[in-house]
C-alpha cells in the first residue's frame, strides 16, 4: 500500500482508517557500490487501511521513506505510551494485534531500526554514540567483504595503534545516557506535527477574519489589543464587610451589595437610614434621626461594573448608646451575617441564632426575622426543596452506574400545578448479594416516624447474617403507613431479593404491612414481635 499523507477523516471508512506514527533511528546505509551514508533521525506519519495492512505492506511502505542497502533490513518495534516499553513486529499477527490493541485511538507508534543481513545491528536505539566514523577512522579499522555465494562476513583487520578514544567527562561518569532526547521525544510523539496544524489552523482563521471585516489594508503592526482580564464569578472589589468604608470614592461591585453594605455601615453605628431617591444608577440616602443632617450619595460610574460613593461630607453624631431596634436588621441582613454561623453549626436553632446577632451587633431583632433569614441562609448553603428533589434523580443515575444491580425507585405524583415526590426505595447491590449469599432467609420490616419540615414515615427491611447481626437490605420513604405505601414497598423490595422459596417476615402489629406480605410474599412465613 502506497502512504498516504490524506487526513484521516477523508478515509471512505473511518472506522478502520488507522494513522501510523514512525520514528527511524539514525543508522548508516551500506550501499552496493561500498558507499556509505549516515542517515539522521527521521519521522513520519501516514494513514492506512487496517483491515487490507500486513507486514508486506508496512515493508513497502518503510522503502519509500528511507534508503537502504541490499544488506540491511529494517527491523520494526511498537512503542506503547502506556507501558514505555517497545515489542518488535515479526509477522502479520504481531501487526493485526497491534491494531487491535489501538482501536479506541486510531493512532499505531512504531520504532524503525536498521539492521544488517549477517546480524550486525547499525542502529543508534538504546546507545549512545557520540562520534561518527571519519575517512580516516575507516582506513584504521581496514577493509572488509561479503561473500555473495555464502553470505558470510569476513572480518575488519584493525590497527588498534590508530585508533584514539575520546576522553570522558567527569559529569558524565555514571550518568544515564537518554535512548531519546526531548527534541526526538517531541516529534515521535507527534506534537509538533499538532503544533504545525494548530499554526496552520489560526492563520487561516486570521485570514477568514481579514476577509469578512475587510481590513487588508489596515497597518496593524502598531495596534493595541483590547484584554478583558475579568473573570466571570470573581470578585474584583475587596472590603471589611463587618466595617464597610463609607468615604468619598469607596467601591463596591454593584448596588445591592452596596445596600447592604450601607445596612452593615448603619446598624454599626446605631442609626437608621432613609432611602431619598433611588434607581439602578444612583442612590441618596439620609439619617432619619430629627435634625441630622447626614447623608450618602452613590452612583454608578461610567464603565457600568462598579458603585462609588460621590458624596459623604457630614460627620455622624446621631447615634444610640445602648442596644436599638432597626429596621435596618432586615431578614435579607440576617441571612448574610448567619452564613458563616450554619456552616459551623448547621443545627443551630432561629432562637439560639438570634441571641448570637443581638449579642455581637447590638441589636434587638424579632424571632420571626431571624427564622426567615435563618431559612434564607439554609437555601444559600444546603440549596432549596426543589434542587434537592431534581438530585435524587442525579443519586438514582450514579448508583445504578455505580453498582449495576441496585434497585432504586423514585414515585412521583403529577398534578395540575407540577409534578410532586410521593416516595422512594433504595437497595444496593451490595446488600442483595449479601441477603441471598450470607443472611437466614429473615426479613424485619417496619418504618419511623420522621420529625421535622418534612413529616412521613422511612420504612426499612433488615436482615440477621451468620454472627447475629442486623444486616440493611433496603430503605425509602412514604407519607404513611398505608395499604398502598407498604405494598408498593414490598413489590420493589421483591424486584430487589426475588422470590426466596424460604422466607420470614417480621413485623410489628401494622395491618398494613400484614396486608402487603399477604399480596406480594404470600408464601412467606408472616410473623409479629414479641413486643406487639
Amino acid at each position: 500500500m502506497t502512504p498516504s499523507e490524506s487526513p484521516i477523516g477523508l478515509d471512505p471508512d473511518p472506522v478502520a482508517a488507522f494513522r501510523l506514527c514512525v520514528q527511524f533511528s539514525q543508522f548508516t546505509a551500506k550501499f552496493d557500490d561500498s558507499s556509505f551514508v549516515d542517515m539522521p533521525r527521521k519521522y513520519a506519519e501516514w494513514a492506512v487501511d487496517s483491515r487490507c495492512y500486513k507486514m508486506d505492506s508496512l515493508q513497502k511502505d518503510l522503502a519509500t521513506k528511507i534508503k537502504l542497502g541490499s544488506c540491511q533490513q529494517p527491523i520494526v518495534w511498537v512503542y506503547d505510551m502506556d507501558m514505555g516499553g517497545e515489542t518488535s513486529l515479526v509477522n502479520d499477527s504481531d501487526l493485526s494485534l497491534a491494531l487491535f490493541e489501538r482501536q479506541v485511538e486510531k493512532r499505531l507508534h512504531l520504532f524503525v531500526d536498521v539492521q544488517d543481513n549477517f546480524g550486525q545491528s547499525t542502529s543508534l536505539s538504546g546507545s549512545a554514540v557520540t562520534e561518527v566514523v571519519t575517512s580516516n577512522a575507516m582506513s584504521a579499522f581496514g577493509t572488509g567483504q561479503v561473500d555473495g555465494n555464502n553470505q558470510t562476513f569476513v572480518a575488519h583487520v584493525i590497527d588498534w595503534n590508530r585508533i584514539e578514544i575520546a576522553p570522558c567527562l567527569e559529569e558524565q561518569i555514571g550518568a544515564a545516557l537518554p535512548v531519546m532526547d526531548e527534541d526526538a521525544m517531541y516529534e515521535f510523539l507527534g506534537l509538533r506535527d499538532e503544533d504545525d496544524r494548530a499554526e496552520q489552523a489560526r492563520v487561516a482563521a486570521e485570514i477568514e477574519f481579514e476577509k469578512q471585516h475587510d481590513v487588508d489594508d489596515l497597518n496593524l503592526t502598531d495596534a493595541e489589543l483590547a484584554v478583558d482580564d475579568e473573570i466571570p464569578g470573581e470578585r474584583s472589589v475587596f472590603y471589611d464587610k463587618e466595617d464597610p468604608p463609607m468615604i468619598v470614592g469607596s467601591i463596591y461591585p454593584s448596588t445591592d451589595e452596596f445596600r447592604a453594605a450601607l445596612k452593615q455601615h448603619a446598624i454599626k453605628g446605631q442609626f437608621e437610614v432613609g432611602t431619598e431617591k433611588s434607581c439602578k444608577n444612583r442612590f441618596r440616602g439620609f439619617c432619619r434621626a430629627n435634625g441630622c443632617h447626614w447623608a450618602i450619595v452613590a452612583r454608578l460610574t461610567q464603565d457600568g461594573k462598579h458603585v462609588r460613593v460621590t458624596l459623604n461630607n457630614k460627620k455622624h453624631f446621631c447615634s444610640s448608646t445602648g442596644r436599638i431596634r432597626t429596621k435596618m436588621a432586615s431578614y435579607h441582613w440576617v441571612a448574610e451575617k448567619a452564613i458563616p454561623i450554619l456552616k459551623k453549626d448547621p443545627y443551630k436553632g432561629a432562637k439560639q441564632l438570634k441571641q448570637e446577632l443581638e449579642d455581637k451587633y447590638n441589636v434587638t431583632l424579632g424571632y420571626s426575622t431571624v427564622w426567615a433569614g435563618r431559612q434564607k441562609a439554609a437555601e444559600h448553603i444546603f440549596g432549596t426543596w426543589e434542587e434537592s428533589f431534581a438530585y435524587l434523580y442525579n443519586f438514582k443515575a450514579e448508583v445504578e452506574l455505580r453498582m449495576p444491580g441496585s434497585v432504586v425507585e423514585i414515585d412521583v405524583q403529577k398534578k395540575d400545578d407540577g409534578i410532586y415526590f410521593h416516595r422512594f426505595f433504595c437497595c444496593f447491590k451490595a446488600s442483595i448479594d449479601g441477603f441471598l449469599n450470607g443472611c437466614r432467609p429473615y426479613l424485619s420490616i417496619d418504618s419511623t416516624a420522621l420529625n421535622g419540615r418534612w413529616n412521613g414515615h422511612l420504612p426499612s427491611a433488615t436482615a440477621i447474617d451468620g454472627n447475629n447481626w442486623m444486616f440493611p437490605i433496603a430503605f425509602g420513604f412514604f407519607n404513611g403507613e398505608t395499604n398502598d405505601n407498604w405494598t408498593w414497598f414490598m413489590q420493589q423490595l421483591q424486584k430487589a431479593i426475588g422470590n426466596p422459596p424460604i422466607l420470614a417476615i417480621s413485623s410489628d402489629a401494622c395491618k398494613a404491612i400484614a396486608n402487603a406480605v399477604k399480596a406480594v410474599f404470600p408464601w412467606a412465613e408472616h410473623r409479629e414481635c414479641f413486643l406487639h
